[in-house]
Formats: C-alpha cells, structure tokens, sequence
C-alpha cells in the first residue's frame, strides 16, 4: 500500500501534529509525515552508511593482511616506482586538485620511464607494517567523532565526500584484528610448508592467510556498518553530513529542539535507530564458532 504522503511534502494543515490517521507517526515542525521521512532516511542509510562501510572494512582488511604477512621487507620495488606513487600523492594532499594531480602524476610516470631507459635499478622496501601501525596510531590518536567533525565541517559536500570520510577514518579496527590474523597465521608450518614447495606469495596470502582469517574479518562488516549508522546520524543531528533537503534520521531527531513536546520526534526515529543497531551488533555480527 502506497502513502499517502511523499517524503519532504509538506502539509501545513498538519504541523508537529501527533500520531493519527491522518499521519500514522505524525508530523515534524514543517508538517512532514513522519512515517515517510523514516522510510526516505532509511534509504539514505543505504546509499552512504553501507558502502562507506564496505570500504571501510575492504582497506582495513587489505592494509591489515597485508602488514602482517609482508612485514616491512616482504614489498620490493625500484625506487623510481615509488617516487611515481609519491609525487602525485603529495600533489594531492597539497592542492586537492585534479589538474596538479594529474601533472605530477604525469611527471612522476615520465621520470620513471627515463630511470628504467638509463638502468637504474636501486631497490628499496616499503615498510608496510610500520606504516600501517603509524596510521592506526594516528587515527586513534584524536577521538573519531572529533575527527569528523572537524573534517566535515570544511570538507564534506555531498553524499560521496560523507561516504570517503567515513571510510578513511574506520578502517583502523578491521585492520588491527586482521594483521593479528595474518601474524597468527604466517608462522604456521603449513604456510611454511607451501613457501618450500615454491607457492607464490599471492596464493598464499588468498588461500592460507585470508581465507583462514574470514570467519572472523566477516564478522566485522555489521559492526562497522553499525558505526558509520551512529556516526552519519550524529553528524545529521548536529546539522552537517547529508544535505539539509535529504531525508535523514538525525535531521528528524534533531527536529525535535523545534517542538520539545512532539515525543513521536524522539520515540520513532530513536526507536528504529536504536533496532536497527542492536540487530546488526548482536544479530548478524556474532562471533564465528572456530
């Protein structure tokens, strides 16, 4: 059965009104159905909590195996390729442009090219490891949501900077428990056994590192999708995030300070908030049977 009323339609007959059978949840301060709002905001979840914590869980997954089982001398390249990776990187983080990036980049492809042509071979190790336990030092360093609020007070713009932002500042619990996995594994005699037979490193990062530790880093997706639920709305109730016309459930929530009798504002949206975090923190995120 359809609604009767779309999300952001006002009704101004209708303003802050209780739970009826005009409006089954009721109506915000502006006259918006409740019911719709919720359904509308359920939907924002998906486009930005989920994917941001996908992502989240992919990086964390991938530094984290990935400094566990090649440690800080398991990556060799020549120099001159991880100039080409450096140069455009810093042109980045310094301007924030695509234009200057994509010149460094450029620039950066170009030298490479010369270096092999003239025989440089000077190689040197990527210390993955320590790399990846300074950034997770650093990010847990500050509190996240302070993090967040400072970046996305001057950075975020739109779903997709929400969705990078969420991202890049929660993948250091997924990566902490998957390069102890990897440590827990790596010394094992079978992964050992399969080096000495002459197995490539890649088939046995997938087949007797990853796919060991998956019951366990599985596990972690709920949790940071549950997270970056918390986290979107809090950044939607204190009015930044999402964009001020996008249906949310912080923004309902904090529509509430408008009319502080309407306890519809805080029991519905609180309520399906609340739900929806307990089911993906003890309904889908249990710990594996090992």
């Amino acid at each position: 059965m359809p609604l009767p009323w779309a999300a952001g339609q006002l009704d101004l007959q209708y303003i802050a009104t209780a739970p009826g059978g005009t409006h089954y949840l009721g109506t915000d301060p502006y006259g918006r159905d409740v019911l719709a709002e919720l359904l509308a905001g359920a939907f924002g979840i998906l486009t930005i909590s989920l994917p941001a914590a996908l992502l989240a869980t992919t990086i964390g997954v991938a530094l984290g195996i990935g400094a566990g089982f090649w440690g800080n001398h398991g990556v060799r390249h020549q120099l001159t390729d991880w100039l080409s990776l450096a140069i455009p990187f810093c042109a980045w983080l310094v301007t924030g442009s695509v234009v200057p990036t994509a010149v460094a980049a450029a620039v950066g492809g170009g030298s490479c090219w010369v270096a092999r042509q003239i025989g440089t071979q000077l190689r040197v190790s990527l210390p993955l490891a320590d790399a990846v336990v300074a950034l997770m030092l650093l990010l847990n360093s500050v509190p996240r949501m302070i993090l967040l609020l400072a970046i996305s007070s001057v950075w975020v713009q739109g779903p997709l900077s929400l969705i990078i932002l969420l991202a890049l500042t929660g993948w250091p619990g997924t990566a902490r428990i998957a390069r102890a996995e990897a440590l827990r594994t790596v010394s094992l005699p079978f992964v050992e056994s399969a080096r000495a037979v002459g197995l490539s490193n890649w088939r046995i990062l997938i087949k007797h590192i990853l796919l060991p530790a998956w019951p366990v880093l599985r596990s972690l997706f709920p949790l940071n999708l549950s997270l970056c639920l918390t986290l979107q709305t809090t950044l939607s109730f204190l009015g930044l995030g999402v964009s001020v016309d996008t249906a949310d459930w912080g923004r309902l929530l904090a529509s509430s300070r408008l009319e502080p009798g309407a306890w519809w504002l805080i029991a519905f949206p609180g309520g399906v908030l609340a739900a929806t975090i307990l089911a993906l923190r003890f309904g889908f995120a249990s710990p594996p049977n090992r």
